[in-house]
Order: C-alpha cells, then sequence, then structure tokens
C-alpha cells in the first residue's frame, strides 16, 4: 500500500488546526451561553445542545436570547454578533471541506473544493491561501467567542422570577 507525503508546510498545517480549535471553542461558547439562556444546569443543557449543528445552536441562542432580553440594543446586537459566527463557520467550513496542495510556487498553497450543484454542475474552485488568512480567521473565531461568553446571562439579563423559571433550576 503506498504512503501519501506531505508537501503542506509546518505553518500551513498548524494554522488550519488553530482555526478548528478555535472554532471548537466558538462553538462550545455558543452552547455555554444556550444553558445561561435556558436557565437550567449544565448537564441538562449539554444535552439540549451537544447534538445540534451549528446553525441549529445559533438559531437557538437568537431564540433564547429574544425572548429573554427586554433590551432592542441589546438584542441587536447578539443578533449581530451571531451573523458574525456564523460568517467565521463557512470559513471554517471552507478550510476544514478543501483538499489542501502546494501551487506552483514553492511557497504557494492552494486550497481545492470541488462541487456538483444542480444549477452549475461540476466546479472546482482553487484558492491561494497564506498563513496569514488561516490565522485571522481562527483569531476571528476566538475573539468572537470571548464575546459570545460577554454575553452571559447574569451580565445581561435580570434573574427569571416568574414560577415558570424558578421550577427549571435555581442552581443554573
Amino acid at each position: 500500500m503506498g504512503t501519501i507525503k506531505l508537501s503542506i508546510p509546518d505553518e500551513h498545517l498548524r494554522a488550519i488546526g488553530l482555526v478548528s480549535v478555535n472554532f471548537a471553542l466558538l462553538e462550545n461558547a455558543l452552547a455555554h451561553l444556550a444553558w445561561e439562556l435556558l436557565a437550567v444546569p449544565r448537564e441538562l443543557g449539554e444535552a439540549v445542545t451537544c447534538e445540534l449543528s451549528f446553525r441549529n445552536l445559533v438559531a437557538l441562542v437568537s431564540s433564547l436570547y429574544r425572548h429573554r432580553a427586554t433590551d432592542p440594543a441589546r438584542i441587536e446586537a447578539c443578533e449581530t454578533l451571531l451573523t458574525r459566527a456564523s460568517e467565521v463557520e463557512a470559513k471554517r467550513n471552507a478550510i476544514v471541506h478543501s483538499l489542501w496542495l502546494t501551487g506552483g510556487r514553492p511557497s504557494a498553497v492552494v486550497r481545492v473544493k470541488v462541487s456538483a450543484k444542480k444549477s452549475r454542475g461540476l466546479e472546482y474552485k482553487t484558492h491561494e491561501v497564506r498563513v496569514e488568512d488561516l490565522e485571522s480567521t481562527a483569531e476571528e473565531a476566538i475573539v468572537i467567542a470571548g464575546q459570545v461568553l460577554d454575553l452571559a446571562v447574569w451580565r445581561v439579563l435580570p434573574v427569571p422570577t416568574s414560577p415558570q423559571h424558578d421550577e427549571v433550576g435555581d442552581d443554573a
């Protein structure tokens, strides 16, 4: 059986990994915010969010935040942040779900994406990617993750006082 030897420079591989790691932190930050908005113990919150796609997690946080927050400016800030998170997800998906090759020059690294859509048929898209571009996406993911955590309920929303919320769990 043959062996494939990667010719992708280590700095590109490191940056691709950083995108993946930082995006996982962003996803966890969104899940944490959902748990707090649900006002349930962590384990119950994890049971609700652990199998959600990123898109559905964003939708859940949006719905819960709109339900719990009262200040329209805060709701708009949350929606803007969730839009940015979705944009980072699209970048991450392009990075993670692509084939990586070296280009015509020794320092060139190319991302190849193959798709077959009904409207366009088979397409090959190639993009030369610099380490700095990958690192920028990784940085964007971690910055947004921090901003999501800043939306923690205890900083933004009043403690629920209605009986329906009190029953759910004071230990959240």
